[in-house]
C-alpha cells in the first residue's frame, strides 16, 4: 500500500465508505451486499 501523507490519510479516511472498510471491515462488507448484490 502506497504511503499517504497525515492531510491525505485524513481526507481518505474522511470518506465514510472508505472508513468504514477500514475500521469495520465485516460490517462494511455486509453493508454493501446488501446495497449491491454480488452473484457468486
Amino acid at each position: 500500500m502506497a504511503r499517504l501523507t497525515e492531510k491525505e490519510q485524513t481526507s481518505f479516511l474522511a470518506q465514510p465508505q472508505i472508513a468504514h472498510l477500514v475500521t469495520m471491515r465485516p460490517r462494511a462488507d455486509r453493508t454493501l451486499r446488501r446495497l449491491v448484490p454480488l452473484e457468486e
